[in-house]
């Protein structure tokens, strides 16, 4: 066994030698190796600094609700107010819409608030000390992507949990210690090899996989059959004005006539597309997805239908940052199979959905600032410039779609400048 085992410990050394020592491209392989490095060397810096203080303020907190459980005195209106105001912090998403009165133990909440995490909310603040009865007097809001305001509003909904230390986000501790403990069992595996260690040594994968990626094991495996799974979130800055920008982006169509990666988008009607994407080795998936929701150079959102090869849902929001300047913010979610190995590999391979969206940003940006069409696009035909019907009720007609003329070229230097991406 010991020379199979060195003859592809062999095989990797000098395939990475020579891919590191190429006479034409090896410097900027070196290059790109030594920034990933010292870009991951401070993120490491980053998660230990946040453990050491989530750490702390556990402790903190512990010691004073010890202190807490054994004073009998009854806490002050002020008091009361405030540990309201942090248990709301952890159940809704816009905790400022949120306002709080406190009356002898008997607290009242106004405002508004989702309907799904309202009832959360109230039990959790029942649980509080030192309430004696809660009056919500809270107006009931569906959570959907009409009525979120923001990109930050869309992924800080998702990760509220309803009781704490039960969610599918772990905290910073907890995934340190499960971290430890599955690279522990892991090493453990390749040392003894007997088959209880290779099934610690199985468990100790997911324990350490589970706590790098923060996401529950049907998320993880691709188990699960929502469209939630693999979140990300990426933006661009375009020199262009927002009605110009809203109008490039919010139509399909155009996809295929900036990029080459989709083949073909398909109107069906009533906010219905159908989308070819080409994928490795040629052939073509089908991606099937419902417009849910527009308003004009403000959003527009979308969601996978049945027949679609992948689930997935997202969302764009579009901000006006002075006359010839828009900023880009997209929120998305997908469920490949496989989860985050299907992830993992597409990744590898420039092929999953933030680096495709990526790369339509950029010519969409290219499009929108300097005016020609990308050489590579799949169809020839001038991208369409005319905004779709607002989605706001079932039935409605759209408009009729007219095609503008081409963009003019960029009249200065800043038009023309590289995209500016903002990976948050």
């Amino acid at each position: 066994m010991a020379h199979p085992i060195s003859f592809i410990k062999g095989l990797y050394l000098g395939a990475g030698a020579i891919y590191l020592l190429d006479p034409q491209r090896g410097r900027r392989r070196r290059s790109l190796l030594r920034d990933q490095c010292v870009h991951y060397c401070h993120k490491a810096s980053r998660a230990t600094d946040v453990v050491r203080r989530d750490v702390g303020n556990r402790m903190y907190g512990a010691v004073a609700e010890f202190r807490g459980a054994l004073r009998r005195d009854e806490p002050s209106s002020e008091t009361l107010v405030a540990r309201v105001r942090a248990e709301i912090g952890r159940h809704v998403a816009h905790a400022s819409s949120i306002s709080v009165e406190a009356v002898d133990g008997r607290v009242t909440l106004f405002g508004s608030a989702p309907a799904h995490q309202a009832q959360d909310l109230i039990a959790a603040v029942h649980r509080i000390r030192g309430v004696k009865q809660v009056h919500s007097a809270l107006r009931l809001q569906d959570q959907t992507a009409d009525n979120m305001s923001s990109p930050s509003e869309s992924f800080a909904h998702r990760r509220r949990s309803p009781h704490r230390g039960s969610g599918e986000y772990w905290s910073p501790a907890l995934r340190a210690v499960a971290g430890a403990a599955g690279l522990g069992l892991m090493a453990n595996c390749l040392a003894r090899r007997t088959p209880a260690a290779i099934m610690l040594g199985t468990l100790g994968f997911g324990l350490a996989t589970r706590a790098a990626t923060n996401l529950e094991l049907q998320r993880l495996f691709g188990a699960s059959r929502s469209r939630r799974g693999i979140d990300f979130q990426t933006g661009i800055v375009i020199e262009a004005p927002i009605q110009r920008v809203f109008d490039l982006l919010s139509t399909p169509e155009n996809y295929s006539r900036l990029t080459d990666v989709i083949t073909s988008v398909q109107n069906l009607g009533e906010g219905r597309y159908h989308k070819s994407v080409r994928v490795p080795g040629g052939s073509e998936v089908l991606l099937a997805e419902r417009i849910i929701a527009r308003r004009s150079n403000e959003m527009v959102a979308w969601r996978s239908e049945s027949e679609s090869f992948l689930p997935y849902a997202g969302a764009a929001w579009f901000k006006r940052i002075d006359d010839n300047r828009t900023d880009v913010q997209i929120c998305m979610s997908y469920n490949p199979p496989g989860g985050m190995l299907s992830h993992a590999a597409a990744t590898l391979l420039q092929m999953n959905p933030k680096a495709l969206i990526d790369d339509l940003l950029m010519r969409a940006k290219q499009y929108a600032e300097s005016g020609p069409q990308p050489r590579d696009a799949a169809q020839r035909a001038a991208p369409s410039m005319a905004g779709g019907p607002e989605v706001n009720a079932p039935g409605e007609s759209p408009k009729p779609s007219e095609i503008l003329p081409r963009i003019e070229r960029a009249s200065s230097p800043a038009q023309a400048g590289e995209p500016v991406i903002h990976n948050l």
